[in-house]
């Protein structure tokens, strides 16, 4: 499964769903030609990450950490879960244990 362009996967519960963060990008007409106060155009920041640099959304490592902590349900189920659903995500990537 590809990631949308500029985009991020969300996980849900019952399945997968592809979202897009759409940055707007702003320009101001009589700053045209004009590149010493600054860029002439400006896009808007990404939403925060828990994960600085990351693309995890925060529902996916609340799903994994209530099910492994409140659930109990260990990380070999969830791997199975995830490849039911067709998301390729081992456990190692699931639970940094470093």
């Amino acid at each position: 499964m590809m990631l949308p362009a500029n985009g991020v996967r969300v996980y849900l519960v019952l399945g997968a769903t592809d979202m897009c963060h759409i940055r707007p990008k702003y320009a101001r007409r009589i700053c045209e030609g004009v590149e010493d106060d600054g860029p002439t155009v400006k896009t808007a920041p990404m939403p925060p990450q828990i994960i600085p640099q990351g693309i995890v959304p925060s529902g996916l490592l609340a799903h994994v950490a209530v099910a492994k902590y409140a659930d109990a349900l260990p990380l070999y189920r969830q791997e199975d879960q995830f490849a039911r659903l067709g998301l390729d995500i081992s456990r190692g990537t699931l639970w940094p244990t470093g």
